[in-house]
């Protein structure tokens, strides 16, 4: 109920109007208006209402006359701007914190001042409104402040405190503000993860990939957590320098990411792995929950290729040898590429292009391994012929086939190798006896013009 309904009649200040909106901690309250002239009228207003209740204010702690920024809470609210932001002099302090305590702890064997390191992330807690990244770097931090040892005792700092005392005490200038209000997403795209892949679909551009041996054994919520990057950098072209929205069925990502936190040391771990690309091409991520059913992308991250396989890193050197240096693998993903520019079948991180068919060529000399589909080696065929390029593809023997022919009238050389299934191996781990493994026999055909 507003207090002018049971002030007194005939006592109760007049009822302001237009509305007033107010940041309340305790006994320290912001108020906002739309303008300086409805900003001094509100003043007074405030004043009469503090008189009428029996209160008074501090005479050197209040702003009374109306200003665009002003320090609240220990955080500058510039709303010129629309920024929160970190003042210099408690910057200036944060840094001084942390690099005593570094100083600290080289002398004594990592061993700090408890209470000391509680200090420094009480006092980076209370400006984490302006600088976002704080729980990120305060994880470590706290781990250590658990340990079982009084407010007077000493605890050992880890690795990990370690390297974030070292980025507070030189934080980055760019990460001490933040935007008051983040305007609409200009990107929306969806991901999910499965035990074996990860996909994600913006604008139906799709992007898609299979976890390596390392990635396979991590936790669902870890799969997750990377798909999210690995979509991000493989959607560089789009999401560079915007705001991204993706949509998100796992509610553990979901909350990792709102708090850029996460107890668990792998999450955390990778977390600052996606929190690097964010700042590297300047990406504010919103996040939005989907339920399971309605994620579009959720069938793509559960699809198995049984034609990816990759050529015996051995087998390729030779061939590199033979004809290189190659400037291209022209059909590959971030897992089986032989060089660092490839062209890649859906989107992936590292993805020089999207389907190699639809990509020049000319003047570069290629490495291929494409897909068996006659169809397909047909187009691989006709493409060299018409661009001129020059090639080594690895491709099966396959006299009878139309584009073998053609192929063989371009062709300078010629390597047969005897065993095709110890030429390739599958790079999905744990699914090798569901692969179509080529047993035909392979030859590596160049190509010169």
């Amino acid at each position: 109920m507003p207090p002018h309904q049971f002030y007194p009649s005939g006592c109760s200040p007049h009822r302001f109007q237009g509305g007033v909106r107010v940041l309340p901690y305790l006994d320290d309250f912001l108020f906002l208006f739309r303008s300086e002239e409805q900003a001094r009228a509100g003043a007074r207003w405030i004043k009469e209402v503090i008189e009428f209740v029996g209160l008074s204010c501090h005479p050197r702690k209040c702003q009374w006359e109306p200003t665009q920024s002003v320090q609240h809470l220990g955080i500058t609210v510039n709303l010129v701007e629309g920024l929160f932001e970190v003042p210099a002099e408690k910057l200036a302090k944060l840094r001084r914190m942390a690099i005593g305590l570094r100083i600290t702890a080289k002398k004594n064997r990592r061993l700090v001042q408890k209470r000391e390191l509680a200090k420094l992330c009480g006092f980076a807690q209370s400006i984490k409104l302006a600088l976002l990244p704080a729980q990120l770097f305060l994880r470590n931090l706290y781990d250590d402040i658990a340990q079982p040892v009084g407010w007077s005792g000493r605890v050992r700092l880890s690795r990990g405190s370690l390297r974030d005392l070292d980025w507070w005490a030189d934080t980055p200038v760019q990460h001490c503000l933040a935007a008051i209000h983040v305007g609409p997403a200009a990107v929306e795209f969806s991901v999910d993860a499965s035990r074996h892949s990860w996909g994600a679909v913006l604008n139906g551009h799709t992007a898609r990939g299979f976890w390596s041996e390392e990635e396979l054994g991590q936790h669902i919520n870890w799969k997750e957590l990377r798909a999210v990057r690995y979509a991000l950098d493989s959607f560089l072209p789009w999401v560079s320098q915007r705001v991204v929205l993706i949509h998100e069925d796992n509610t553990t990502t979901q909350a990792i990411l709102g708090r850029y936190s996460s107890r668990s040391a792998t999450l955390h771990a990778e977390l600052k792995l996606l929190w690097e690309l964010l700042q590297l091409h300047s990406i504010t991520l919103q996040v939005e929950q989907v339920a399971s059913a309605d994620n579009i992308v959720d069938a793509a991250s559960r699809l198995i290729d049984r034609d990816d396989y990759s050529l015996d890193p051995g087998v390729f050197a030779m061939l590199e040898e033979r004809y290189g240096p190659h400037d291209v693998d022209l059909f590959a993903s971030h897992l089986n590429a032989h060089l660092p520019c490839f062209f890649s079948r859906f989107y992936c991180p590292g993805s020089s292009g999207v389907d190699a068919l639809l990509q020049p060529w000319q003047g570069l000399n290629a490495f291929g391994c494409p897909p068996t589909d006659p169809q397909v080696l047909l187009a691989v065929v006709q493409k060299v012929r018409e661009e001129q390029a020059s090639v080594t593809l690895d491709v099966p023997y396959w006299p009878a086939q139309p584009w073998w022919q053609q192929l063989m009238e371009m062709a300078v050389d010629l390597v047969f190798f005897l065993s095709s299934t110890a030429l390739f191996v599958s790079v999905q781990p744990g699914l090798r006896a569901e692969f179509n493994l080529p047993w035909w026999q392979v030859v590596a055909v160049r190509v010169q013009w």
